[in-house]
């Protein structure tokens, strides 16, 4: 079988110096409540979260990539692989205060209802190292190695890089649909139902202990699968990396999570609404100054009503959609090359917006 290269180059900045911005300060294993400048008031998790004095801007980041310290990564599929989208936008190692990020506030109306299947295509920036994230310049910098076990306390899952943060922070079992690094490398899916009465208050799919899985830290393209499968009165929900069945975790109910919370988010802190793509919503919206993010490419989005049978979700690894398939009714492709908003290529009105993207944001 012959599978599409995808050859793409990350600029990365290991250690540099700079100035911060103001340091917002968490005490670990408690929810912190934040005021902005606007008065608004945020609740959400904390990470023991310190800006110090050598923390980066983008101002340096942007230099440094313009003077040339950037690692070639090449992507490339075989017989046993992947076959990764052809286009993506990248998100970059930040300062305090100025997380990139892209938010979806709009998401396919019938997504989330009933039984589901998000997919999204990744490729991590490797050259980024596995450590602490507690705070200064390693939490910018490093991919999260701590590995604590699901509902162990409520605050077992708030160290983590977030890919897609859509925690509800003012209640995280209404509607939160997030998805984080931990364990050197490795995904989980938090979600919160109205049923997720556990430690932390979602549900986490996803291998524990961490090493029960493969670091997607390997310079390659990774599909990561999450699934709503109607059981019953409930459901069971699965996560999926690359086409095989990593973990899977049972609720009792089927909530309609677009009837209950996502139709117009009402019931989540004012400016974070919706889904945050590439950062920590607080930090993105600059209710904190800052907190682990991911680093690397976004490379599609696709969205279903339905739960995708086993036999699909292994195949969609070397799958090419036409945007016609039973039950498909979200396609991000992230193929527009420039500006500041990806949209849906089913329903173009339907956009993320992309916030603070440094040069070379859009990958072909």
């Amino acid at each position: 079988m012959s599978l599409r290269p995808w050859s793409i180059a990350i600029a990365t900045c290991a250690a540099c110096g700079g100035s911060t911005g103001d340091a917002a300060t968490q005490d670990s294993g408690a929810t912190m409540t934040m005021s902005t400048s606007d008065g608004s008031s945020f609740t959400g998790p904390s990470s023991g979260t310190t800006a110090d004095d050598n923390a980066l801007t983008s101002a340096e980041l942007d230099t440094t990539m313009d003077t040339g310290m950037s690692d070639g990564l090449t992507g490339t599929s075989d017989d046993t692989g992947v076959a990764p989208p052809s286009g993506a936008i990248r998100f970059a190692q930040n300062g305090p205060d100025e997380h990139d990020y892209g938010q979806d506030l709009v998401l396919p109306p019938t997504f989330g209802a009933a039984e589901f299947t998000l997919e999204v295509w990744i490729v991590p920036d490797a050259s980024f190292p596995v450590g602490p994230t507690n705070g200064g310049d390693a939490q910018l910098l490093n991919w999260s190695d701590l590995d604590l076990e699901p509902y162990s306390s409520n605050d077992w899952w708030y160290t983590g890089n977030f890919l897609l943060d859509g925690h509800n922070n003012g209640s995280f079992s209404a509607g939160t649909f997030s998805l984080q690094f931990y364990g050197g490398g490795r995904v989980r899916w938090l979600f919160g139902d109205g049923a997720s009465d556990v430690g932390g208050q979602v549900w986490s799919i996803g291998a524990y202990p961490a090493s029960e899985a493969s670091s997607l830290l390997d310079d390659a393209p990774h599909l990561v699968t999450c699934v709503r499968r109607a059981n019953g009165s409930g459901a069971a929900l699965e996560l999926w990396i690359d086409g095989e069945l990593i973990d899977e975790q049972s609720t009792p109910v089927l909530a309609d999570l677009q009837a209950m919370w996502w139709s117009d988010w009402s019931d989540f802190p004012p400016g974070q609404e919706g889904w945050f793509w590439g950062a920590e919503k607080q930090a993105a919206i600059g209710a904190l100054s800052q907190y682990e993010d991911y680093k690397g490419l976004l490379a599609e989005l696709r969205f279903w009503d339905i739960a995708r049978a086993p036999a699909d979700i292994a195949a969609s690894s070397n799958e090419t959609l036409g945007g016609d398939e039973r039950g498909l009714v979200g396609l991000v492709h992230f193929d527009e090359g420039e500006g500041t908003r990806a949209c849906d290529a089913l329903n173009p009105a339907r956009c993320m917006e992309l916030y603070r993207m440094q040069r070379s944001a859009w990958v072909e």
